[in-house]
């Protein structure tokens, strides 16, 4: 036996000893384990829930038997209906369209109002122009010139011109024209001539008064100049020094009085 041979036989001794070929390894292969008990136990629980492949086939072919010859499938259990269909379907522009048309009930969308605002700590040494609507919280030395509204709650040494206008604790040294109406709360105060259509007043102001329409005086109102208005109403507790001019007598002052009194004999003998 030459070396090469006794190797190969020490090696297959070797391998013997350790268990890792033989016939004691081939008996231990064929040996079931702990864990081939656990699955051949999992295995007949998985063949009593599932049904046989032969009675689904059987099945199969029960429910194939009930077609008829006309192609008409009889009723039956195995009949289920076909699951709907859940196709996305987006929608188009014209069904958005309406569905907000109907949301809004037909109305048009309306911007928000702008206004421009001067704050409280703010100083304008110049002439201010805006478009839109104004508050002024600030101070500002100039002519300030608003086509819309106007609210003032600072100060202004200046004329003021607007639409319509609502002044709150403020003062104002100068002129104010406005097209609507203008509102002076009880610690406002004007120092110069008003012009507007409908007035109501419950501050200070000295200066001429001309309103359109009417004019109010609350029972805070001081008033040191002459009021000229369509109409008038006093509030018991306000002060006016001036002369109070209506519309109604400027333009019909002379005839609603006559020349002088007569009595009727008079008149007949005439």
């Amino acid at each position: 036996m030459g070396l090469k041979d006794n190797l190969s036989q020490a090696f297959k001794e070797l391998m013997n000893r350790e268990g890792l070929v033989g016939s004691e390894l081939e008996k231990k292969a064929k040996a079931a384990s702990e864990l081939d008990s656990y699955l051949d136990i999992d295995s007949d629980v998985e063949a009593n829930v599932r049904p046989d492949s032969s009675n689904s086939v059987n099945a199969q072919q029960n429910s194939s038997d009930t077609t008829g010859s006309n192609g008409v499938k009889a009723s039956g259990v195995n009949d289920w209906p076909e699951p709907p269909s859940f196709e996305k379907h987006a929608p188009d522009a014209a069904s958005i369209f309406s569905t907000v048309e109907r949301a809004v009930g037909n109305r048009e969308f309306q911007p928000s109002e702008e206004v421009t605002v001067i704050s409280k700590n703010t100083v304008i040494d110049g002439n201010v122009r805006t478009l839109a609507s104004m508050t002024i919280d600030g101070s500002i030395r100039g002519k300030v010139d608003v086509m819309k509204d106007s609210k003032i709650r600072g100060m202004l040494i200046g004329d003021l011109v607007c639409n319509n206008s609502e002044m709150y604790g403020c003062s104002i040294q100068g002129n104010v024209f406005a097209k609507g109406s203008v509102r002076i709360d009880h610690d406002a105060l004007l120092l110069g001539d008003l012009k507007a259509q409908y007035i109501n007043v419950d501050g200070k102001i000295k200066g001429n008064i001309d309103a359109g329409s009417k004019i109010q005086l609350q029972s805070n109102a001081i008033i040191i100049g002459n009021i000229s208005a369509g109409s008038i109403a006093i509030t018991d507790g306000a002060n006016v020094s001036g002369y109070v001019n209506t519309t109604f007598l400027q333009e019909n002052g002379d005839s609603t009085f006559p020349k002088e009194l007569v009595f009727a004999e008079e008149q007949t003998e005439q």
